[in-house]
Formats: structure tokens, sequence, C-alpha cells
């Protein structure tokens, strides 16, 4: 596989991965979640690789660690319908971690963004449903794998230290579904990005481990999915088919910081927030019908801590008939506890789809409120993009971008960061771009200054 080989479309869904994920990855290195794991990972080696958010310039895997964990701390980053996950957020600080440490161009960054990419999709098309089902979260579980393809490309490891890395990866996969709602999630991801590095860097050094670590019997796919219960010949290009899967698939760039499966039903109550405005005391009962994948993980009636907001669809969707929109201060400090939301959650009900619905990039959701006078609002909403330039080309991206990360720099800053990742492409050496995304640490007030200077930046 080459730079070249990538499509204008393979190149759109790069780019826009990596504007995303690094707008959510600046947004989230303030999350608690990141500060905790920074503090308790100890004393970081030094090396090339940026940390973002920060100034600090580490070793690929303590950067791959952290800015992991950044990129999914607020859940705001991409999701693909094929992975049942969040592939970017992995793939994004792989790439950039070890390109760092090595100097590589940013094509060769769009190269292991489009192989870690290959490794994720053609897996997660092996797997199929059965692994979600399992209790696994996919995100890490598979995302190693692809962290691990990302650093043998970038790494330019021959095609069977490339099979070991991935055999080395396999096991690493780690993640439980029971975690969701907790700072282990992002953790998750973090833990995927450095290990699946560390596997293609063990590869590299002659490192051994089964090449069929994927297919034998007690394998990979024999242990997350169950025997019989996948389909290899899925993970495998058929004859003649040489369409990398970055030049056919999309991810999608997230509207609303939580999960992506409650978006649907937010979305359709937002509809209903703006046909009228409702109370609490108007509420008689909300019933929330949404597919059978969206339910085990956001059927949450009962919070125990604010990120578990970012999970429950009684939450979200209480939210928004309430105030038509939902944002980061509603899953931080005390936001969770307000007695006129847990009113409404108190009063609703949520179920499974008589059918499965189907969408490309999420499934839809109906919600509809019934009222103490005897009327019922119901509102569906579909969800599936109705133009697919939409997904490779997201309207609000550089919006949602620019907010995220004016939330540790200042507007000047911003725009500085936006221009440089606008013509990212250009760069022979992707540190000459990382060091315009330098800040400073935050105060000991929480405050954050101006880019470092005297950094060398460019």
């Amino acid at each position: 596989m080459r730079h070249q080989d990538l499509t204008h479309h393979g190149h759109a869904v790069f780019h826009t991965a990596l504007v995303d994920t690094v707008g959510v990855a600046y947004a989230g290195s303030a999350a608690e979640g990141s500060r905790l794991t920074r503090a308790a990972a100890g004393p970081l080696s030094p090396g090339q690789s940026l940390v973002l958010g920060t100034a600090d310039r580490v070793s690929a895997l303590d950067a791959g660690l952290l800015n992991g964990v950044s990129a999914h701390a607020l859940d705001y980053d991409d999701t693909n319908a094929i992975m049942g996950g969040h592939p970017s957020a992995v793939l994004i600080p792989a790439a950039l971690a070890l390109a760092e440490e090595r100097g590589s161009s940013a094509g060769q960054v769009a190269e292991a963004y489009a192989a870690g990419y290959e490794a994720v999709i053609r897996i997660s098309r092996a797997v199929g449903t059965s692994h979600w089902d399992n209790g696994w979260h996919s995100t890490p579980t598979l995302g190693v794998l692809g962290a691990a393809a990302t650093g043998a490309r970038l790494l330019g490891l021959p095609p069977q230290r490339c099979a070991t890395a991935l055999a080395i990866a396999t096991s690493s996969a780690a993640g439980l579904q029971a975690n969701i709602g907790t700072m282990v999630k992002p953790l998750h991801v973090g833990r995927a990005v450095r290990e699946g590095l560390f596997a293609a860097r063990l590869a590299a050094q002659g490192f051994t481990a089964n090449p069929r670590a994927l297919e034998e019997p007690r394998g990979f796919l024999d242990l997350y999915s169950g025997p019989g219960r996948y389909e290899l010949a899925a993970a495998v290009p058929g004859a003649g088919d040489s369409t990398l899967e970055i030049n056919r698939c999309s991810n999608t760039v997230k509207e609303h910081e939580c999960c992506g499966s409650t978006h649907s039903a937010l979305e359709a109550a937002i509809a209903l927030h703006r046909k009228r405005r409702f109370t609490p005391e108007d509420v008689e009962r909300i019933d929330i019908v949404v597919d059978r994948r969206c339910l085990p993980h956001t059927d949450r009636p009962v919070l125990p801590e604010p990120l578990a907001g970012k999970f429950s669809l009684q939450y979200v969707v209480a939210r928004a008939l309430l105030e038509g929109g939902i944002g980061s201060a509603h899953f931080e400090d005390e936001a969770y506890l307000s007695s006129r939301i847990r009113q409404l959650m108190n009063r609703t009900r949520v179920s499974v789809a008589a059918a499965s619905w189907s969408g490309d990039v999420r499934v839809p959701a109906e919600v509809t409120v019934f009222t103490v006078t005897g009327g019922a609002l119901r509102q569906m909403a579909e969800d599936s993009p109705v133009d697919p330039t939409e997904v490779l080309h997201p309207p609000n991206l550089w919006e949602k971008f620019s907010e995220c990360v004016g939330r540790v720099v200042g507007q000047a800053d911003v725009s500085r960061v936006v221009s440089v990742l606008e013509r990212f492409a250009e760069f022979a050496d992707v540190r000459d771009a990382t060091r315009v995304l330098e800040v400073c640490q935050p105060t000991a007030q929480g405050r954050v200054g101006s880019p470092a200077a005297g950094r060398g930046r460019s």
C-alpha cells in the first residue's frame, strides 16, 4: 500500500479524522480522567512526541497513551458503524506519536492511518456483531490491532513482521463494556494505542508470536467472538478486490458530546423541544424506542457519576426536552443531580424496537412524550445522513474544532492551529506541524496560557 493508493475519498476520510481527533484531544486533555492518567503514569520518558494540550515532548509510547485517553475522554471523537466503535481516537494518536519520533512526512502519516484503518475494518467485518454482544468494548479490542498495523507501516516492516505485530497485539486486546460510563473507557483507548505501537516495535526487533493468533482455535476470533460466530473470509479481500477500506468507508463526526448510540434519541428530543417548551410538570411519561444494538450500554435510569450521563438515554433526552440541547457542562460536576432532570428520568421508559432497524451511520430512535393533559407528541429521528458528502466533509467540522481547541488556547492560537491542519499534507516532517500545536501547561488556577515560546516554533 502506498500514499498514491488513497483516492480523493480516502484522503478526505484521513484529513477529517485528523482534524476532528486533534480537536477533541485538545479539549479532552483538560478532562479529569486525562489529568489523573498522567499523574498515575509517573515520570514520562523524554522524546519527540507531543502530548496534545501541552508543550511537552515525550516518548511515542507515553504520548500514545496520554493522547489516546484525551482523544476519547469526552466521547466526542468519530465513530464507524462497521467497527461499532471509534477508530480515529486510536489511529490518529498512534500515527502522530510514532511519526514525530521518526520525523515522518504527513503523507506517511496518512499511509499509516490507512493501514490501521484497513486492519480495524477488515477484522471488524470478520467478528461481526457477536464481539460486541459478548460484552467487549470494540474500540480498544479491535483498535489495538489497528494501532499495531499503523506502527508497522511507519516502521516499514516487511509482511512477516507486520503479521507478527498483529499477532502480538491480539494478546493486548482488552476492554469491557462494563466500564463504559467511567474514566476507564478512555483509558481503554490510551492503552490500545500504547500496546499497539509496542507490538509493532517488538516485531521490528525480531520478537516472535504465533502468526495464526487471529484465526487458530483458542485464538483471537474464537475467544472474542465465539467459535462459529465469526467469518474469517470477511477479513480477506476477494479475488481481484484491491480496494482499500479507507477508499470506500467513512466515519461519522459527532455533533453531540455523548455516546453515539444516544444521538438519534437526543435529536428526536431536540425536535420535540422546538415544537413545545416542556416543564417536568407537563410530562406524565416519556417512551424511548431504540434498536437493540443501542440499548445495553445506554439504558441508565440511575447515574452514579457525571460521566455516566453521556451514556444514558434517559438523561440526554430529559436534558434535550427541557433545554433544547446538551453540552459539556451537562456532564460535569453535579449537573447530573438536577432534580428537574431526575423527575423526567424517573418517568422515562426505554424499549427495543420490534424489528431491527438499520442505518449506515447510526440507527434511528423514536421518542414519545405523553402529557398530563392526555396528549402525546411523537418524533422519529432518522439516522443516516441524506448527503454522503456530509460524512466526508462535515459542515460543522472546523467550527467544532475551533470550539474544542478554544477551550485550551486563545483565539489567535486557534487560528494558527487551524492554518497548520488545513495544509497538513504539505509537511515533509510532521514535527514542523506539531510544533504549532504546542501550548503551555495549565496554571495552578486551571487556566491555560499561550503556546510556549522558545520551542523552535515554525
